[in-house]
């Protein structure tokens, strides 16, 4: 192998490397995101940053929503594929289903190329978007429901998963048509095309707008308020503390617990800590809710752990 062979694979090794990288830092910025609409949801802090490694595995559990999201609308467009496959096979047959076809695919194609097609989607996707603020400002723009004193009110969750789908479904749907009928006017030079141009350009940027609100439906809406109860240990002499373990950094361990109706957030240094005993798992936003309604006889309950 000859040295500039030699410096020619390094060198997409290392744009690979690149790539990938971004492509890393891209998805923990999602991870980062949603983590972050949660805990603002619960009106948890952090006073540590966490770990790339924590924002990821947040991202496996969008990716895991996700996934299941992709199955319904790849399914939904198999079935679609069928039946135009079936209508197309009608229409050799059928003089004016053959004609119909034959028309609407000469107008989808002649009104790609102007200001209608885009324009129209563009009204589709502000649509969309304002009914999806609308939804957010409602339902997951709230924060703290679950510190201080505690109202049922507040800890209402707004089943979220269809929404969340929708928005799925509508960016997806966006991207497909996108790549679809944009081409031909995108890269084309007429000037006569320029506005069409742009407008397929807004259409493009607003689908990505739309996109990067997905980590924050899925953050406040949709993620799972599931936590390990804990009780630690902290010194002789003190009583245990008991919570839901919500966050754990090197640095320090961040709690959630309730006493008479009152939502409490502790942090702990790790360095004040002597024994750390776990617990099952518990929904912190049915506990809260449980605690404002009946705020004497709810707590975080630790009486089965060890007590030293």
């Amino acid at each position: 192998m000859t040295m500039s062979a030699e410096k020619s694979n390094l060198t997409r090794v290392t744009e690979s490397i690149e790539q990938i990288a971004k492509v890393s830092a891209v998805l923990a910025a999602f991870g980062y995101m949603s983590l972050r609409a949660h805990l603002n949801y619960l009106g948890i802090s952090s006073t540590t940053s966490l770990a790339p490694e924590r924002y990821l595995m947040e991202l496996y559990y969008i990716l895991t929503t996700l996934l299941l999201d992709v199955i319904f609308i790849v399914a939904a467009i198999v079935i679609a594929s069928l039946l135009f496959f079936l209508l197309s096979r009608l229409s050799a047959k059928n003089e004016t289903i053959r004609k119909a076809l034959s028309v609407l695919q000469k107008a989808v194609g002649k009104y790609s190329t102007t200001q209608i097609v885009p324009g129209t989607l563009i009204l589709l996707m502000s649509i969309a978007y304002v009914w999806m603020l609308r939804t957010l400002s409602r339902y997951g723009f709230d924060s703290d429901v679950a510190v201080g004193p505690l109202q049922s009110s507040h800890l209402n969750h707004y089943p979220a998963e269809s929404f969340f789908f929708i928005i799925c479904f509508v960016c997806l749907g966006g991207y497909f048509i996108y790549s679809k009928l944009s081409a031909v006017v995108v890269e084309s030079r007429d000037p006569s095309s320029r506005m069409a141009r742009y407008l397929w350009l807004v259409f493009a940027v607003s689908i990505a707008v739309l996109a990067l609100h997905l980590p924050i439906i899925y953050g406040s809406l949709v993620r799972s308020a599931e936590y390990t109860v804990a009780q630690v240990t902290v010194g002789d002499g003190e009583r245990p503390i008991c919570g839901l373990l919500v966050l754990s950094t090197s640095s320090e361990i961040t709690f959630w617990r309730v006493e008479n109706g009152i939502g409490q957030v502790v942090i702990l240094p790790r360095s004040r800590i002597r024994m750390l005993t776990t617990g099952p798992v518990v929904d912190l936003l049915d506990l809260a809710r449980k605690a404002a309604t009946k705020p004497a006889q709810t707590n975080v309950d630790c009486s089965g752990f060890y007590q030293p």
